[in-house]
């Protein structure tokens, strides 16, 4: 994540969108964000959806779940659409927040970087992450802070309940781009 959000997405936003930018990004995406826009790079806003700033236990007990199941499960067929290899890239992503070493990994030192309106997202179910990870960012940042906590979502409040989250975000842009 740090490699994405310190080396890749500077030159794909400076080539892209060459201003700054507003960040959507879900679980590992926003914990890019986060690094990203606390790293110090410019950004207008940030929508964190289901993000991710330290390693809880939900997060190892579900991971591990799904590790379990994916051989059987349709997954890979599903993540074949955005993924040329879904097997390697699912691996590789469980395998590392698995892993003892990550057990430690944490971005909270980069949440007092973030100086911009930030619309924080969670559903109330999510099977990865508590809203703990929202109330750490929250404290954390010396810029505003919505949140919209999703009842009866999981892990993607974006799919399950995409009305609701449009809304929210589309109405968090509003107030940014004001």
């Amino acid at each position: 994540m740090h490699e994405e959000a310190l080396e890749t997405l500077p030159g794909l936003i400076d080539e892209l969108v060459g201003r700054p930018p507003i960040l959507i990004g879900h679980s590992d995406g926003a914990s890019i964000s986060i690094i990203y826009a606390g790293a110090g790079h410019p950004v207008e806003g940030l929508v964190l959806i289901a993000p991710h700033v330290f390693v809880e236990p939900e997060s190892i007990r579900s991971i591990s779940a799904i590790r379990d199941r994916f051989p059987e499960s349709d997954m890979a067929a599903k993540m074949s659409k955005y993924h040329a290899d879904p097997e390697t890239t699912f691996y590789g992503w469980a395998e590392v927040w698995l892993s003892p070493a990550f057990r430690a990994w944490n971005i909270e030192e980069y949440l007092s970087g973030i100086r911009c309106p930030t619309l924080l997202i969670q559903g109330d179910a999510d099977e990865y992450g508590t809203v703990s990870q929202l109330d750490v960012i929250d404290a954390g940042l010396d810029a505003p802070v919505q949140r919209l906590l999703v009842p009866s979502a999981g892990h993607s409040p974006h799919l399950s309940h995409p009305e609701l989250v449009t809304d929210a975000v589309v109405e968090f842009l509003s107030q940014v781009a004001a």
